[in-house]
């Protein structure tokens, strides 16, 4: 039924109205619906493009998909192991023994093998590789043999003697062959053409020694990387078999390992827990330093803090404590910090995307880093002040408009300010004013805001380090907080607050004043988020712990239509101010789409003489949202402040 604004009166109209305000929407979400689940990994092979072809385990599955698990094409077979040539093509050891030959596009082309003996046939194949000239290799364990065929299943040659070979690689750029005789607990190399060279290695946990060494594979330079599972280790070594080095991986087991074309090491982990789920990662990176980073498992590994800037994320893994970069145009990952074994314990970092810095809290060495946005290091302080205090335990960064680092130190509980270069400009806070800091955000003017979880408050300093106010309390209420942690600023001078044990985001004016709460579950899954940050555009960015996943999400205004003053009722005022703002330089709505009462998307007289006809000539009502708070449902270019 149409209610008529003459038969109410203006009282009852205005009742009608509710209070405008806002919402955020799931912009983005990484990893994202798309990516493709893993379980254990039993096989995996590196194409020339440096993606995977991989089994998985409980299903057999063969999959072809990007380093970020993005799908690439499913191979219509169940497998065992899996290679892939120079070219593109796919070979997968079947179920029945078979090689199975399928194209780039992942069209089947062959079929060669098959269980039996003697020669093309197979009674245990377990493991597969292809050479430079793209011959096809199948080691045999049950028969002792590794044999060799042409690209379309001819026999070449044959390799026998071993006591219980498990895995090989193979060197494309000059097609040496090293294989794990595992019975033997030795390295065996050989020339493409079949002649014998080396032998390394026994049985043994010292280095050069090997328990149970089950796979090989060769690097651009030559480098022989080899797994060892006994002993729970990959172990380097030169062509002639001198040790080079060693990564320990606890609970490795049956695993396989492969190298991409910067020379990362990948290792495959058939280890599980009770319920099917790996112990590691199922594809666990090795980069040159001997440092790990889960792979194909869980992309984000416990992300705590993230950082947008432009169209990538900054973000800090807390099980790696490595800083990672996520890039969302071709949705890459990769680690920033190029050699994090210098540095104890990443606590925190923050971003001068105007000048093009980063900053890391190093909280065990008391020190703060500074790096270049690629990872480069340009200098450290470990920031002694000039009244002879000096940082102990540095929790959390910011940066205010000048470039300069405001660095929130957990053990005496100042905030420091240090210039671009570490020079000490001074510190506020203290004992007497922050109990237990754990976040830290400067506005646009330069006004610093504190996360308290010990008082469940926050905190505002003046740009001269005086407490200015502070807000919050124990509970869950609007406005109370149960461990409020990061804490961030916008460009239109709000404050977010990740209020942890709450699961929930809630958002303030610049005096405390509260405005939204949000993100207490996405995608039906409850949101654990230690971090927050916000874009140049006012998307929040979120590191959901909980869940290892990056979220995005875009505040959407809601208003009613008609509320040109957003007082939270629709009256005489709305068209006065409206008419005010069009014709006497009035002051604009906060939401000019509130104005916009017929929704032509544009502002004109119009307007405000459509809204006194509705009020007070029995006129139509304006456009949606009305009389209820709602979103836009027309796209236009007006929008609302923070839009």
């Amino acid at each position: 039924m149409r209610i008529s604004p003459l038969s109410m009166g203006l009282a009852s109209l205005a009742a009608l109205v509710c209070q405008a305000g806002e919402e955020y929407i799931v912009e983005e979400v990484f990893p994202d619906s798309s990516t493709v689940a893993l379980d254990a990994v039993l096989s995996f092979c590196i194409d020339d493009a440096d993606n995977f072809v991989v089994v998985v385990d409980s299903t057999r599955k063969v999959l072809h998909v990007t380093p970020w698990r993005k799908p690439i094409k499913e191979i219509p077979i169940p497998g065992k192991h899996v290679a892939a040539d120079r070219l593109g093509n796919i070979y997968v050891v079947g179920s029945d023994n078979g090689i199975h030959k399928f194209d780039p596009q992942g069209r089947f082309v062959m079929r060669w093998g098959g269980s039996g003996f003697g020669q093309g046939k197979f009674r245990d194949p377990c493991d597969i590789e292809t050479d430079g000239e793209g011959d096809v290799y199948v080691l045999d364990e049950a028969e002792g043999c590794l044999e060799s065929f042409g690209p379309n299943g001819e026999f070449i040659r044959e390799w026998r003697g071993f006591q219980r070979p498990h895995g090989f690689g193979i060197d494309r750029s000059n097609g040496l062959i090293y294989v794990c005789d595992t019975g033997a607990s030795s390295i065996r190399k050989f020339e493409r053409g079949g002649r014998p060279l080396l032998e390394w290695g026994k049985r043994g946990a010292g280095d050069g020694q090997f328990e149970r060494n089950v796979d090989a594979a060769a690097g651009s330079d030559g480098t022989v990387f080899v797994i060892d599972d006994g002993t729970a280790r990959l172990q380097r070594f030169d062509p002639e078999g001198n040790f080079l080095g060693r990564v320990d991986i606890p609970g490795l087991w049956d695993a396989k390992i492969a190298i991409d074309s910067a020379d990362n090491a990948y290792v495959s982990n058939a280890n599980q827990l009770p319920g099917g789920r790996p112990l590691l990662s199922p594809l666990l990176r090795i980069a040159l330093d001997g440092q790990l980073g889960g792979v194909l498992g869980d992309l984000l590994q416990n992300p705590v803090e993230a950082r947008p800037l432009g169209d990538a994320v900054y973000f800090l893994e807390n099980a790696s404590r490595q800083i990672r970069r996520w890039d969302r145009e071709d949705g890459s990952i990769r680690d920033v910090i190029q050699d994090p074994s210098t540095i104890g314990v990443i606590e925190s970092f923050a971003l001068d995307s105007t000048r093009g810095f980063l900053y890391v809290a190093d909280e065990p060495n008391a020190r703060i880093l500074k790096y270049d946005l690629d990872g480069k290091p340009l200098a450290e302080w470990t920031g002694e002040g000039g009244d002879g205090s000096k940082m102990i335990a540095p929790r959390a960064l910011a940066i205010d408009e000048e470039g300069n680092v405001l660095v929130l130190d957990a053990s005496d509980r100042y905030v420091r300010r240090f210039d671009a270069h570490g020079k000490s400009l001074g510190r506020f806070g203290g004992s007497d004013a922050i109990f237990s800091p754990k976040g830290i955000a400067v506005d646009g003017e330069d006004a610093i805001y504190v996360s308290d979880a010990e008082t469940d408050s926050i905190l505002k300093f003046g740009a001269d380090g005086t407490l200015l106010f502070s807000w919050g309390m124990d509970g869950t209420g609007e406005g109370q907080f149960r461990n409020p942690w990061g804490i961030a600023t916008d460009a239109w001078g709000h404050v977010y607050v990740a209020d942890y044990l709450n699961s929930r985001m809630q958002k303030f004016d610049s005096s405390g004043g509260f405005v939204a709460q949000f993100a207490e579950r996405i995608d039906g899954k409850p949101v654990k988020a230690l971090g927050v940050d916000v874009d140049r555009s006012g998307d929040v960015i979120l590191p959901d712990r909980l869940n290892n996943r990056l979220v995005r999400l875009r505040r959407r205004a809601t208003f009613v239509r008609g509320d040109g003053n957003g007082d939270g009722s629709l009256d005489l005022g709305d068209p006065v101010f409206l008419l005010n703002f069009l014709f006497a330089s009035g002051a604009a709505p906060e939401c000019l789409d509130s104005a916009d009462i017929d929704d032509d998307g544009r502002l004109t007289i119009g307007d405000p003489v459509y809204l006194l006809n509705h009020l007070f000539a029995g006129g139509g009502a304006p456009s949606p949202p009305y009389p209820d708070p709602g979103i836009d449902p027309t796209a236009d270019e007006l929008g609302c402040v923070g839009d």
